[in-house]
């Protein structure tokens, strides 16, 4: 099976064996931007996907993004992973890729397939 693409995001992040991603170009640190989004795998997959992240862990996610950058723990210089949220369905992750402008980020769900 091919790896999901993303249009936005951060593709290296997401594991080979994932059936869906999400994916976004963020401002730096934490301003989602509707059109710098994108999301990859079957419509069902999608759908849970996208629901796991409306009910929550999007908006912790960003919360951390801002939490990083104000501790200085991130800056939008560093070229590293950082995880910004998981639970026991998904993880959220994020890196700036020295970009100085931007946060790209993906989330997936943790085990293979999607959640029962």
């Amino acid at each position: 099976m091919k790896k999901p693409q993303l249009e936005f995001g951060l593709n290296a992040a997401v594991p080979k064996w994932a059936v869906v991603a999400w994916g976004a170009r963020l401002i730096y640190p934490s301003d989602l931007v509707q059109n710098r989004q994108s999301c990859v795998g079957d419509k069902t997959a999608k759908d849970l996907l996208i629901d796991w992240l409306n009910k929550g862990a999007l908006r912790d996610a960003l919360y951390r993004a801002g939490q990083l950058h104000s501790k200085r723990e991130m800056s939008p210089t560093d070229h590293k992973e950082f995880t910004l949220y998981e639970d026991n369905l998904g993880i959220i992750v994020g890196n700036p890729n020295q970009s100085h402008g931007y946060l790209y980020v993906a989330a997936w769900f943790k085990q293979k397939g999607v959640p029962n």
